[in-house]
C-alpha cells in the first residue's frame, strides 16, 4: 500500500488566499462599527484648540466610552468640534457625538449658535475616524488593504 499522497499546493494557496481576505474584510468591516475621535479641552490642554496639535492629544475609541442613559444606551456614531465663546474667552471641545444629521455628501456640518450678552457657539459633527480634527488619517486603513491586495495577487499568480 502507498500511504504517500502528493499534497495540492495549488489547493492550499488558494485557501490560504482566501482566509487572508476574509481576515482582512472582518479586520476593516469591525473597525467599521466604531468610530475614534479625538478627545480634550482646550480649558486644560491648549493643544486642543486652533491651530490643532494633535500629536499627543488623546484618540478614543467612541464604542469603548461609557453608555449616556439619557441617550437610550446609543453609540457614538459622529465626532464633534465645539467652540464656545464666553465673554471674549475661546474653548475648543473636541469629542464623540451621539445624536446629529451629517449627510453622507457633505461629511460635515456646522452649526452657529448665540446667546444673551456674549455668548457664541460653533457646533461642528462629521463622520469618519479623527474627523475633529486638523487633516483625515484613514491612511493605516488604506495600506492595510493595498498589502492584502498585492499580497493576494502574487499568491494568485502563483497558482
Amino acid at each position: 500500500m502507498n500511504y504517500f499522497i502528493p499534497r495540492n499546493r495549488s489547493r492550499e494557496r488558494t485557501v490560504l488566499s482566501s482566509y487572508l481576505l476574509l481576515l482582512t474584510h472582518f479586520t476593516i468591516s469591525v473597525t467599521g462599527l466604531s468610530i475614534k475621535c479625538y478627545h480634550c479641552n482646550s480649558e486644560y490642554d491648549p493643544r486642543c484648540g486652533d491651530p490643532f496639535d494633535s500629536f499627543s492629544i488623546g484618540e478614543v475609541d467612541c464604542n469603548m466610552k461609557p453608555k449616556h442613559e439619557h441617550l437610550d444606551q446609543l453609540n457614538a456614531t459622529l465626532c464633534r468640534k465645539i467652540v464656545q465663546k464666553v465673554y471674549g474667552k475661546l474653548r475648543y471641545i473636541r469629542t464623540c457625538g451621539y445624536v446629529g444629521d451629517v449627510s453622507p455628501e457633505e461629511g460635515k456640518v456646522c452649526l452657529q449658535r448665540s446667546g444673551t450678552y456674549e455668548v457664541h457657539m460653533s457646533y461642528c459633527a462629521c463622520k469618519g475616524d479623527l474627523c475633529n480634527g486638523a487633516s483625515p488619517r484613514r491612511i493605516s486603513e488604506l495600506l492595510l488593504l493595498l498589502v492584502t491586495l498585492v499580497t493576494l495577487r502574487k499568491n494568485v499568480a502563483i497558482l
